[in-house]
């Protein structure tokens, strides 16, 4: 029977990964850019259209399921999302993330810059709420 690899180097590897997570926490602490906010998109191509949205927490909210309003959104927002959603053929859903753990003011500025460049792309962009600090 072959000797079976040494645990070592796995640990090394997870040993690294998370010298490397725990640094770019802490410079992102620094740069006032870390924070409990996630900013996702759903894009819907057949219509060409997309919707932004951020939350607080793990559980992605998800318009398009019939759950009730997650806790932080207002019930204008998350009534807006629920609408777009309702218009479209669900099969044509991608949800992707684009940015976790980052402040409100940079969930604003991720939000504006990937709008602008959705739009600039042709599609229709549509926003669940309009700011975190809402």
């Amino acid at each position: 029977m072959a000797p079976s690899a040494p645990a070592q180097p796995k640990a090394d590897k997870s040993r690294k990964l998370r010298q490397l997570r725990l640094a770019d926490e802490r410079a992102r602490r620094e740069a006032g850019t870390w924070g409990d906010v996630n900013v996702s998109e759903i894009v819907h191509a057949p219509t060409r259209s997309t919707l932004l949205q951020f939350w607080k927490g793990a559980r992605r909210p998800d318009p398009g399921d019939g759950s009730p309003r997650p806790p932080g959104f207002r019930a204008e927002h998350w009534k807006n999302a629920q609408r777009w959603a309702a218009a479209r053929n669900a099969d044509g859903f991608v949800h992707r993330s684009i940015a976790v753990n980052v402040s409100g003011v940079e969930a604003e500025r991720i939000i504006a810059e990937h709008a602008a460049a959705r739009e600039t792309e042709g599609y229709t962009v549509t926003l669940a709420a309009r700011t975190p600090a809402d």
